[in-house]
């Protein structure tokens, strides 16, 4: 029986981590057959940089998780209590089983990111529908580390009839108060819009700016992190080439119609 629920999960070794590693789950899924508690814990402590590892199966028509962590009893306290997850299960297995699916709340409150699949083995990464996939899957992100100690992990925006989504991904934030500027400046370098944020201890931040107010051209898009009691500026280091910047980081070059 537990060696049925158990195949898959041996590939986890090569599946995709994330960085919102404190509300990051590994879900393996079977129609029937439940896992042995100590096998659970087992592959709880394997794969540390999961804040879960969670068992779904289905008994008399009904779905239970099996977890070693008690703070994950129903679909609920997935959904509410995880920001990007790991599913993986025998697609021979599971997509034979004609009942109603048992992930199909995961479809409901998360969006399918990536999938790998093999024959014995199906892993498929999600996140929750409010973030962007390439927030997370980027093949280039942009790392900032700042001398404060804060590190930014990615940056990923939207720019859709004037309105431009933000999104930023912090992997450590400080102590100390920081905020951090959203600034655009025109073709002849004058500053035409700014708007500043507190950074609080959350991996992620998301803002919907309007620009609608901005004259037709292109607009170079920076971002400025400093101190919010004093006001200067935080300089930090492009991790992936080791630029230095001691105030402002250019991430696009906007064009507005």
């Amino acid at each position: 029986m537990d060696d049925e629920a158990l195949a898959p999960l041996r590939h986890l070794e090569r599946a995709r981590t994330t960085p919102l590693k404190d509300r990051f789950s590994i879900v393996s899924l079977h129609p029937s057959a439940p896992m042995d508690y100590l096998a659970l814990e087992a592959f709880t402590a394997r794969f540390p940089l999961a804040n879960s590892f969670i068992h779904l199966f289905r008994a008399d028509s009904t779905l239970v998780l099996q977890s070693a962590d008690n703070r994950y009893l129903s679909a609920d306290d997935l959904s509410a209590r995880s920001e990007s997850l790991l599913l993986v299960y025998d697609p021979r297995v599971v997509e034979a089983d004609h009942g109603s699916p048992l992930y199909g709340f995961i479809d409901e409150a998360f969006q399918l990111c990536e999938q790998s699949a093999q024959a014995d083995v199906m892993v498929k990464f999600y996140v929750k529908r409010a973030y962007p996939c390439q927030l997370l899957l980027s093949t280039a992100p942009l790392k900032v580390s700042y001398d404060s100690g804060m590190q930014l992990d990615n940056l990923h925006y939207e720019l859709n009839d004037r309105a431009l989504d933000l999104y930023l991904l912090w992997s450590y934030v400080p102590d100390e108060v920081s905020a951090f500027s959203l600034q655009l400046f025109d073709e002849a370098g004058a500053k035409a819009f700014g708007q500043d944020f507190i950074i609080y201890p959350e991996p992620e931040f998301h803002h919907r700016y309007q620009l609608q107010a901005l004259e037709s051209g292109e607009y170079s898009a920076r971002i400025i992190v400093y101190d919010y009691e004093t006001g200067v500026s935080v300089p930090g280091a492009i991790r992936r080439s080791g630029a230095s910047a001691n105030r402002a980081i250019e991430f696009a070059r906007l064009t507005l119609d």
